[in-house]
Protein backbone atom coordinates (compact mmCIF):
# COMPACT_ATOMS: atom_id res chain seq x y z
CA UNK A 1 0.00 0.00 0.00
CA UNK A 2 2.55 2.18 1.08
CA UNK A 3 4.99 1.32 -2.12
CA UNK A 4 1.24 2.33 -4.60
CA UNK A 5 0.66 5.61 -2.44
CA UNK A 6 4.47 6.87 -3.01
CA UNK A 7 3.94 5.93 -7.16
CA UNK A 8 0.95 7.89 -7.15
CA UNK A 9 2.35 10.99 -5.53
CA UNK A 10 5.65 10.52 -7.62
CA UNK A 11 3.91 11.07 -10.82
CA UNK A 12 1.46 13.07 -9.42
CA UNK A 13 3.83 15.45 -8.99
CA UNK A 14 5.29 15.61 -11.59
CA UNK A 15 2.54 15.77 -13.84
CA UNK A 16 1.64 18.71 -12.00
CA UNK A 17 5.05 20.55 -12.19
CA UNK A 18 4.99 19.79 -16.28
CA UNK A 19 1.13 21.25 -15.95
CA UNK A 20 2.30 24.60 -14.49
CA UNK A 21 4.64 24.98 -17.01
CA UNK A 22 1.55 24.39 -20.42
CA UNK A 23 1.31 28.03 -20.87
CA UNK A 24 4.97 28.88 -21.80
CA UNK A 25 5.41 25.80 -24.00
CA UNK A 26 2.53 26.59 -26.29
CA UNK A 27 4.52 29.74 -26.61
CA UNK A 28 7.57 28.39 -27.38
CA UNK A 29 6.08 25.72 -29.88
CA UNK A 30 4.14 28.56 -31.13
CA UNK A 31 7.21 30.26 -32.27
CA UNK A 32 9.89 27.80 -32.79
CA UNK A 33 7.69 24.80 -33.56
CA UNK A 34 5.03 26.09 -35.92
CA UNK A 35 3.14 23.43 -37.49
CA UNK A 36 6.20 20.96 -36.81
CA UNK A 37 5.76 17.14 -35.08
CA UNK A 38 7.67 14.05 -34.67
CA UNK A 39 9.92 15.07 -31.62
CA UNK A 40 10.76 14.40 -28.08
CA UNK A 41 12.33 17.14 -26.21
CA UNK A 42 13.83 17.15 -22.59
CA UNK A 43 11.59 19.87 -20.53
CA UNK A 44 14.44 22.26 -17.81
CA UNK A 45 12.52 22.15 -14.95
CA UNK A 46 12.65 25.03 -12.92
CA UNK A 47 15.05 24.91 -9.42
CA UNK A 48 11.80 24.74 -7.28
CA UNK A 49 10.59 21.86 -9.82
CA UNK A 50 13.46 19.92 -8.89
CA UNK A 51 13.43 21.15 -4.93
CA UNK A 52 9.89 19.21 -4.89
CA UNK A 53 11.16 16.64 -6.88
CA UNK A 54 13.92 16.01 -4.24
CA UNK A 55 11.78 15.43 -1.67
CA UNK A 56 10.72 11.80 -3.43
CA UNK A 57 13.27 10.90 -5.71
CA UNK A 58 17.28 11.09 -6.46
CA UNK A 59 16.88 12.02 -10.05
CA UNK A 60 13.84 12.83 -12.60
CA UNK A 61 14.04 14.00 -15.99
CA UNK A 62 11.08 14.78 -18.05
CA UNK A 63 10.53 14.48 -21.84
CA UNK A 64 7.50 16.16 -23.83
CA UNK A 65 6.81 14.50 -27.19
CA UNK A 66 4.62 15.39 -30.35
CA UNK A 67 3.75 13.24 -33.35
CA UNK A 68 1.30 13.09 -35.99
CA UNK A 69 -1.87 10.95 -36.26
CA UNK A 70 0.14 7.91 -37.80
CA UNK A 71 1.62 7.15 -33.95
CA UNK A 72 -0.71 5.43 -31.83
CA UNK A 73 1.44 3.94 -29.15
CA UNK A 74 4.72 4.48 -26.95
CA UNK A 75 7.06 2.32 -25.61
CA UNK A 76 9.91 3.42 -23.39
CA UNK A 77 12.24 0.93 -21.52
CA UNK A 78 15.49 1.09 -19.57
CA UNK A 79 18.89 -1.09 -20.86
CA UNK A 80 21.78 -2.05 -18.56
CA UNK A 81 25.22 -2.74 -19.47
CA UNK A 82 27.74 -3.87 -17.28
CA UNK A 83 31.32 -2.95 -18.54
CA UNK A 84 30.37 -2.15 -21.59
CA UNK A 85 28.33 -5.46 -22.14
CA UNK A 86 24.61 -5.63 -21.99
CA UNK A 87 22.91 -7.91 -18.64
CA UNK A 88 19.67 -8.91 -18.71
CA UNK A 89 17.05 -6.62 -16.65
CA UNK A 90 13.57 -6.15 -16.63
CA UNK A 91 13.27 -2.19 -16.19
CA UNK A 92 9.89 -2.24 -18.90
CA UNK A 93 8.96 -1.98 -21.79
CA UNK A 94 6.13 0.05 -20.73
CA UNK A 95 3.80 0.75 -23.51
CA UNK A 96 0.59 2.40 -24.17
CA UNK A 97 -1.42 4.41 -26.90
CA UNK A 98 -0.97 8.07 -27.25
CA UNK A 99 -2.88 10.65 -29.14
CA UNK A 100 -0.51 13.60 -30.96
CA UNK A 101 1.12 14.87 -27.69
CA UNK A 102 2.55 14.22 -24.39
CA UNK A 103 5.06 13.29 -21.88
CA UNK A 104 7.43 10.29 -20.47
CA UNK A 105 8.53 10.89 -17.15
CA UNK A 106 11.83 8.86 -15.67
CA UNK A 107 12.89 8.47 -11.94
CA UNK A 108 15.02 6.64 -10.22
CA UNK A 109 16.47 6.93 -6.21
CA UNK A 110 19.73 5.78 -5.07
CA UNK A 111 19.93 2.63 -2.98
CA UNK A 112 19.81 3.28 0.49
CA UNK A 113 23.22 2.41 2.48
CA UNK A 114 21.56 -0.71 3.90
CA UNK A 115 20.28 -1.97 0.86
CA UNK A 116 21.75 -2.74 -3.15
CA UNK A 117 18.50 -2.16 -4.85
CA UNK A 118 17.68 0.94 -7.01
CA UNK A 119 14.14 1.75 -7.77
CA UNK A 120 12.97 3.24 -11.38
CA UNK A 121 10.07 4.95 -12.35
CA UNK A 122 8.49 5.27 -15.90
CA UNK A 123 5.47 6.96 -16.80
CA UNK A 124 3.99 7.87 -20.05
CA UNK A 125 0.97 11.09 -19.87
CA UNK A 126 -0.78 11.43 -23.29
CA UNK A 127 -4.42 13.38 -23.73
CA UNK A 128 -5.44 13.15 -20.06
CA UNK A 129 -4.31 9.24 -20.03
CA UNK A 130 -1.38 8.15 -17.49
CA UNK A 131 0.52 4.76 -17.85
CA UNK A 132 3.14 3.80 -15.25
CA UNK A 133 5.57 1.16 -14.04
CA UNK A 134 7.43 0.28 -10.58
CA UNK A 135 10.77 -1.67 -11.43
CA UNK A 136 14.26 -2.45 -9.40
CA UNK A 137 17.26 -3.72 -10.49
CA UNK A 138 20.22 -4.92 -7.79
CA UNK A 139 23.77 -3.26 -7.81
CA UNK A 140 27.22 -5.37 -6.28
CA UNK A 141 27.56 -3.89 -3.09
CA UNK A 142 30.94 -3.80 -4.25
CA UNK A 143 29.99 -1.33 -6.99
CA UNK A 144 28.43 1.17 -4.48
CA UNK A 145 31.45 1.74 -2.47
CA UNK A 146 33.08 5.91 -3.80
CA UNK A 147 30.37 5.53 -6.72
CA UNK A 148 30.36 8.64 -8.57
CA UNK A 149 27.24 8.96 -11.22
CA UNK A 150 26.77 10.78 -14.23
CA UNK A 151 23.66 11.58 -15.79
CA UNK A 152 22.38 13.00 -19.30
CA UNK A 153 19.91 13.52 -21.61
CA UNK A 154 19.37 14.68 -24.84
CA UNK A 155 17.62 17.89 -25.09
CA UNK A 156 16.11 17.41 -28.57
CA UNK A 157 15.66 14.51 -31.44
CA UNK A 158 13.48 13.77 -34.12
CA UNK A 159 10.99 10.62 -34.32
CA UNK A 160 12.57 7.98 -36.35
CA UNK A 161 11.53 4.27 -36.86
CA UNK A 162 14.34 3.23 -34.81
CA UNK A 163 14.68 2.82 -31.38
CA UNK A 164 15.38 6.65 -29.38
CA UNK A 165 18.28 7.11 -26.70
CA UNK A 166 16.64 9.84 -24.37
CA UNK A 167 19.20 9.16 -21.28
CA UNK A 168 21.96 7.37 -19.66
CA UNK A 169 22.82 7.11 -16.11
CA UNK A 170 26.13 6.14 -15.83
CA UNK A 171 28.30 4.24 -12.45
CA UNK A 172 31.87 4.03 -11.94
CA UNK A 173 34.46 4.24 -9.12
CA UNK A 174 36.61 6.42 -11.29
CA UNK A 175 36.54 10.20 -10.12
CA UNK A 176 37.61 11.52 -13.37
CA UNK A 177 35.00 9.93 -15.64
CA UNK A 178 33.42 11.65 -18.63
CA UNK A 179 30.44 12.43 -20.01
CA UNK A 180 29.36 9.95 -22.79
CA UNK A 181 29.52 11.88 -26.27
CA UNK A 182 26.38 12.99 -28.22
CA UNK A 183 27.15 11.02 -31.02
CA UNK A 184 26.14 8.08 -28.87
CA UNK A 185 22.21 9.04 -28.68
CA UNK A 186 22.62 9.61 -32.39
CA UNK A 187 23.49 6.23 -32.95
CA UNK A 188 24.08 3.87 -30.23
CA UNK A 189 24.71 0.61 -31.99
CA UNK A 190 28.00 2.69 -33.87
CA UNK A 191 29.06 3.70 -29.94
CA UNK A 192 28.55 0.89 -27.93
CA UNK A 193 32.56 1.19 -27.20
CA UNK A 194 32.20 3.88 -25.01
CA UNK A 195 30.29 2.17 -22.50
CA UNK A 196 33.18 0.48 -21.78
CA UNK A 197 34.31 2.84 -20.01
CA UNK A 198 31.87 2.93 -17.05
CA UNK A 199 31.26 0.25 -14.62
CA UNK A 200 27.75 0.29 -15.26
CA UNK A 201 25.24 2.44 -17.24
CA UNK A 202 21.44 2.44 -17.74
CA UNK A 203 20.36 3.40 -20.72
CA UNK A 204 16.80 4.98 -21.31
CA UNK A 205 15.23 4.02 -24.62
CA UNK A 206 12.18 4.51 -26.61
CA UNK A 207 9.96 4.12 -29.70
CA UNK A 208 7.01 5.19 -30.88
CA UNK A 209 4.80 2.99 -33.76
CA UNK A 210 2.47 3.18 -35.87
Amino acid sequence: MKRLLFISFLFFTCFALTACNDSDKKQVESKNDSGKTNWVKSVNLTDREMAILATTTSYANVFDFKVDDSYSQASVWVEKFVSGKEVKTNIGPLTTDIERKGSIIFTTSEPPLESNEIIFEIGIHSEGSTSSSHNTDMISKVKLENKSSMIHSVSSISLADEELVLATICLTDDQGMTSIPQEFYEDMESHLDVLKEYDIVYVLKAKFKE
